[in-house]
Formats: C-alpha cells, structure tokens, sequence
C-alpha cells in the first residue's frame, strides 16, 4: 500500500495505522455478516470519508497574509 501510494518509506506508520482502521471495519472470516466495528460500537460503520491511502488531499490556507484572489486551500 505504502510503495503502490508513492509515498516516503517514512510514512509507514500511517499506513500501518490506516490499514487497521479499514481492517476493523470490513468483514472477515470469524465474522462474515459483520464488522468488528459493530460488535463494539453496535452500529455499521461510516466509510463515506474513506479515502484511498495517499490521495491528492488539500489543507484550508488560513495565513493573515491570503487575500480573496490567492488559493483557499494548499495542497498537502
């Protein structure tokens, strides 16, 4: 996942931590009509905001110094 994003080897960690996280709520073989998400939260999980792992994302620019012609966000 992490070669296949093109990120740093540096980000491991992240994608580690990412890689649990959708983990924990697909299922598996030991609960194939649910997540272990459910099992503890008892309710599905949202996987609306589920991105793929390194995608273009941008960050809102709040610097005093943007003016209303310079870019909202940077990407980041």
């Amino acid at each position: 996942m992490l070669i296949d994003s093109g990120l740093p080897l540096w980000l491991w960690l992240y994608g580690v931590c990412y890689t649990i996280w959708l983990k924990n709520r697909t299922p598996n073989s030991i609960l194939p009509k649910t997540t272990p998400y459910e099992v503890k939260h008892g309710t599905k999980p949202d996987l609306s905001r589920a991105h793929r792992f390194g995608c273009k994302a941008f960050i809102y620019d709040s610097s005093p110094n943007r003016n209303k012609l310079n870019p909202r966000a940077i990407e980041g």
